[in-house]
């Protein structure tokens, strides 16, 4: 039977965010950039979204009693301090309040953006499609029918040409750029290329993530990192091996980026769920670029990449196998009051009642005339909610 609880989440929480930590901190160097690659990236970043989107526990979960301290850390996080009728206020339900907050005003700020640029581009946008030479460069980049769902859009105020869209795939380049044929051909090569690989999605992944815990800094490092990684992928495949294609496509990159850093009046913010050819994040600006392309996989790539594995599928594995629970203390002296908030009653097989405060038995009644008319009445010890058996010591 699955169990969603307090301890189950903050099971997802712990082990999310050392996933997201460990992966920091893992392509946090060029090389290990190059080594590990983006396979391994998008495999980190899929089996954090999976433990976020599940927190929950199995019958065959096994719970594991904090240590005394932490125990009562939790329990005092979780304690009430004011209550009214309605309202219940602590310092974790003041955390949730807050973190709640941050992530609607990340959703909002998502979708504010999203509606700006779709306005943008129906107001400012000229699609090109269709002339000689766009669409004769895409039919000698692709001419499979894949390739006729790509629309080609000039765009005014827009710094950098972007991917957009996952369904109905845009390449939006600015109105006021001029580009050679090469040049332009490199473009587009490269924007399909992201298409195709999936990249967008990737990338929605990981600010699903950065939404969720927003107030973790290694969330944002990664969106730098993972730029750098879908890049990278990309610059190997369209440079090639030849040191003219090379040069060709590295002279693209260097008009695109001077044209970025000198565009002059408005210019429309660029969303989240797009890729721009060029952009200054860190290991992502041209001189990380040109060194990281044609490099190889260093000698350390493949145990690096099985340990990395190993360490992530055991963790993952960990997390539904054991959860950390808080030990639920009785008060010292052993007194109750029948209309104490913190008892609840489960109803047994023989139509009886176990009068429980926190965790603790305290009695089997027939009836519960001299309880509390609220008192909380379960069919099973499994039903009572995580927050009635953290008890804290008086």
């Amino acid at each position: 039977m699955l169990q969603l609880s307090f301890s189950t989440i903050l099971m997802a929480v712990l082990f999310s965010n050392i996933v997201i930590a460990l992966t920091a901190i893992c392509f946090c160097h060029k090389e290990t950039l190059v080594s590990i690659g983006y396979k391994m990236f998008a495999f980190l970043l899929v089996i954090t979204l999976l433990r976020v989107i599940f927190p929950v526990q199995f019958s065959f979960t096994t719970n594991i009693e904090l240590p005394a301290m932490l125990s009562r850390a939790i329990s005092f996080l979780r304690c009430t301090f004011y209550q009214t009728a309605s309202i219940k206020i602590s310092i974790w339900n003041i955390f949730k309040l807050i973190w709640v907050s941050g992530i609607l005003v990340k959703v909002i700020l998502f979708i504010k953006t999203q509606w700006v640029f779709n306005h943008w581009i129906v107001w400012y946008g000229i699609d090109v499609t269709d002339k000689e030479g766009y669409s004769n460069l895409m039919h000698e980049i692709g001419s499979d029918e894949k390739y006729s769902s790509f629309r080609i859009i000039q765009l005014y105020g827009l710094k950098i040409p972007i991917l957009y869209g996952i369904f109905r795939p845009r390449i939006l380049i600015p109105a006021d750029m001029e580009m050679s044929e090469d040049s332009l051909r490199y473009l587009l090569s490269h924007e399909t290329s992201h298409h195709f690989h999936h990249d967008i999605i990737t990338k929605i992944i990981l600010n699903t993530l950065t939404i969720v815990y927003w107030w973790n800094p290694a969330c944002y490092l990664l969106k730098a990192q993972l730029d750098a990684v879908l890049e990278m992928r990309i610059d190997n495949g369209i440079a090639g091996n030849t040191f003219d294609s090379k040069f060709g496509y590295l002279n693209c990159l260097v008009y695109v980026a001077d044209f970025g850093s000198n565009a002059t009046g408005k210019r429309v913010k660029i969303p989240e769920n797009s890729i721009a050819l060029f952009d200054s994040h860190t290991f992502n600006n041209l001189i990380n670029r040109f060194h990281i392309m044609g490099e190889t996989p260093k000698s350390f790539a493949k145990p690096l990449h099985m340990a990395i594995l190993a360490v992530t599928v055991a963790l993952y594995l960990f997390s539904y196998l054991f959860i950390f629970e808080a030990r639920y203390i009785v008060p010292e002296d052993n007194v109750f009051d029948a209309t104490d908030p913190s008892i609840y009653a489960v109803i047994t097989e023989n139509d009886t009642y176990e009068l429980y405060y926190g965790g603790f038995l305290l009695e089997t009644v027939d009836t519960l005339e001299n309880y509390h008319k609220d008192t909380p009445v379960y069919n099973s010890i499994d039903d009572v909610p995580e927050e009635l058996r953290v008890i804290i010591e008086h």
